[in-house]
């Protein structure tokens, strides 16, 4: 695998990687507090012995898509 990752995994409690599909999280509204700002990090990094198949990130709030990045 260090072939395909050559650099560290960034700091972080999440790492995974995909061949293709989706990660999602659910977060009960329960949970979130109003009148606070949550921030989303993400690392996007790329196989060694593959090429870029390009990402899609999206942070929904009730469904609804408030930010999102694509490559």
């Amino acid at each position: 695998m260090i072939n395909q990752f050559p650099g560290d995994v960034p700091d972080g409690e999440n790492t995974a990687f995909l061949n293709s599909g989706f990660i999602s999280q659910t977060i009960a509204a329960e949970t979130l507090l109003a009148d606070t700002d949550y921030t989303l990090e993400v690392d996007v990094g790329d196989r060694a012995d593959a090429p870029f198949p390009g990402y899609a990130i999206q942070l929904r709030v009730a469904g609804v898509v408030r930010a999102s990045a694509t490559q």
